[in-house]
């Protein structure tokens, strides 16, 4: 399934910057991929960290959830069986459940938006920066195998 960066804006209300094709076609993909500074990684396995974060997974709200909080959030929209939990840590931002026959949508104001297909994902910070010092920002490594973040 494919849909226009036209298609999204007027669906979900989306602010796209100037610079990007109301005609670009948005593929949805259930793949690793990346927007800036977040990743939406694929899981593969259910471990008790999932078991947990699939407890807090609620519906997304019409207008859709950040899961970013900065300047220019990062927001999930989706069809209405997708399913969100945020708040998870610093780096590991949120879990997303998207069933068959469903789409999420990941966008922000200045990038072009993600298309998500069914599958259960981690939502991911690719940098972040010390909130406790003014140390350089730290990469991010995502162990698909053992689904545990290190950085």
């Amino acid at each position: 399934m494919t849909t226009t960066l036209r298609e999204l804006t007027a669906r979900y209300r989306l602010r796209a910057a100037a610079h990007l094709a109301p005609e670009t076609v948005v593929p949805v993909l259930d793949g690793l991929q990346l927007q800036g500074d977040v990743a939406v990684v694929p899981l593969a396995r259910r471990d008790d960290l999932l078991r947990r974060a699939d407890e807090a997974l609620g519906p997304l709200p019409a207008d859709g959830r950040p899961v970013t909080s900065d300047g220019h959030p990062h927001v999930v929209h989706g069809t209405p069986g997708v399913r969100l939990a945020t708040g998870l840590g610093i780096r590991d931002v949120a879990r997303l459940a998207v069933p068959p026959g469903e789409t999420a949508w990941l966008a922000h104001p200045l990038r072009e938006p993600l298309g998500i297909g069914p599958g259960r994902y981690a939502v991911v910070l690719q940098t972040v920066r010390d909130p406790f010092g003014p140390s350089p920002e730290h990469t991010v490594e995502y162990d698909e195998d053992d689904g545990v973040l290190a950085g």
